[in-house]
C-alpha cells in the first residue's frame, strides 16, 4: 500500500477522482509509520477488500449487474448532470466515496 501526504506530487486534490484503493492519504511526510500502525489496528478488516473487489469490477464495465442496475449506475456516474445553483448552471458530481458507498451496494456478492 502506497501512502501519500499533501507534499507529494502524486497526492490527489481533486475529491471528485477516484482514488486508487491501493494509496492512502497521510497526514504529513514524517508520520507514515505512524500511521500505518493506526490504519491497520483502525481500518475495519474489509474495507480495503471491499473497495480492491468494487475497483475490479467498475474496471469491467460492472460486469455481473442486472441490466437495470448497469444502467442506474452509468447515468449517475458515466453522464454529465446539471443543477442549477444562485441562477447558474453547475456540474454536479458525486465525491469518489460516495461513488464507491453506492457501488458496493450494488457491486454482485460471492
Amino acid at each position: 500500500m502506497k501512502n501519500l501526504n499533501k507534499n507529494n506530487n502524486e497526492f490527489i486534490t481533486d475529491p471528485f477522482e477516484i482514488m486508487n484503493p491501493d494509496i492512502r492519504w497521510v497526514p504529513g511526510p514524517g508520520q507514515n509509520d505512524l500511521f500505518q500502525s493506526a490504519y491497520e489496528k483502525f481500518l475495519p478488516p474489509l474495507v480495503h477488500k471491499i473497495r480492491k473487489t468494487v475497483k475490479k469490477w467498475r474496471d469491467k464495465d460492472y460486469k455481473g449487474a442486472s441490466k437495470t442496475s448497469k444502467a442506474l449506475l452509468n447515468f449517475w456516474f458515466n453522464r454529465e448532470h446539471w443543477i442549477k445553483k444562485e441562477g447558474q448552471k453547475i456540474k454536479f458530481q458525486y465525491y469518489f466515496a460516495q461513488r464507491e458507498a453506492i457501488e458496493a451496494i450494488f457491486e454482485p456478492k460471492k
